[in-house]
């Protein structure tokens, strides 16, 4: 997902849709959805009405849901343009995913923020000062109640939960960034994916531990040969006679907002020489790490994801040239 930017917002509209932003919680948006969820006729009025029984904003948490796209406001009546999930948590995701991909004051607003991030002992973290207190405080508090950030009781600092972290370094890859900030991005990013390799090492041994002699075969290969297309040498049990087929694992570690990675041209040609020898473990990061109990484990990538183009959106981002073998050097003439 490639993520535009917009112009940044002068102090002062920054500063009100901060102002709006106060008055927005996670407990009055679930209140909003579930009144509008029980009426059949969602008359501005009633609704209003309805909401002011326990709310306290009614018209900056609706103009947050209107803003990051799930309602409609007409003159006298509010439709839904799509639906929020009933479980607290999944609710939570789906805010964070549409606050970010959808085109808003708010994103705009979104994006200074987040561009004060800074990779300190591992973690993207910020440390509110005076002047950011006045400018963020808002959209920080925001943040906070959707589980986006976490925060030092001590002091004033804050960093990104682990859970969103591949989502967070996404973000930030496709925003404009300096050099030196492009290499702490991808260090970060090759951390992230080393830490779920190694999560994934422990998950392959405990699923084969009936199999000692076997489990202790298993390899990290990614450790000693990055160009090799898979990270990881693991083993399938092909029959109840105890034959073992070789099992190539590649490891993603993954944001469950999107799913979403990247996929070398190595990657990509190990798994289309591999087939179904070819496993793609994509490893959802939780808040203490990662989820492996709900790694999707999807073999033969090659033709479910790259050629499953009515499942999967596929967006070649980098195009590689070389000059064919019978040019001359006027290939390279200027004008």
């Amino acid at each position: 997902m490639r993520i535009k930017n917009r112009s940044k917002l002068t102090n002062d509209s920054s500063g009100k849709i901060d102002q709006q932003l106060h008055r927005v919680s996670f407990r009055e948006i679930k209140t909003l959805w579930e009144i509008l969820s029980a009426l059949t006729l969602r008359r501005t009025d009633l609704v209003r009405a309805r909401f002011k029984q326990t709310g306290l904003h009614y018209s900056e948490v609706l103009n947050f849901l209107v803003e990051v796209e799930f309602l409609r406001v007409t003159a006298d009546h509010i439709t839904k343009i799509r639906e929020l999930s009933d479980d607290d948590e999944k609710m939570k995701q789906q805010l964070v995913q549409h606050l970010v991909a959808r085109e808003s004051r708010i994103r705009a607003h979104l994006n200074e923020f987040l561009s004060r991030f800074k990779i300190t002992g591992g973690r993207f973290e910020i440390v509110m000062d005076s002047k950011r207190r006045r400018r963020f405080s808002g959209i920080r508090n925001v943040l906070l109640d959707l589980d986006f950030l976490e925060r030092d009781f001590h002091r004033p600092r804050y960093w990104v939960s682990a859970k969103y972290v591949p989502f967070f370094v996404e973000i930030k890859s496709a925003a404009p960034t300096t050099a030196l900030q492009l290499q702490a991005i991808l260090r970060a990013r090759e951390q992230l994916g080393r830490n779920a390799e190694i999560a994934v090492l422990k998950f392959e041994r405990d699923r084969l531990r009936e199999h000692p002699a076997v489990a202790s075969r298993i390899e990290h290969v990614a450790a000693n040969d990055v160009s090799a297309g898979y990270d990881i040498l693991s083993f399938t049990e092909t029959s109840s006679t105890g034959a073992f087929a070789d099992r190539l694992i590649e490891v993603k570690a993954v944001s469950v907002i999107n799913w979403h990675f990247y996929w070398s041209r190595s990657e990509l040609e190990a798994a289309r020489k591999h087939g179904r020898n070819y496993f793609l473990y994509l490893v959802p990061a939780c808040k203490n790490g990662f989820d492996i109990a709900n790694v999707r484990i999807i073999q033969n990538p090659f033709n479910r994801i790259y050629l499953n183009t009515e499942s999967w959106f596929r967006q070649e981002e980098l195009l590689s040239f070389r000059p064919r073998p019978e040019s001359t050097l006027d290939v390279f003439a200027s004008v």
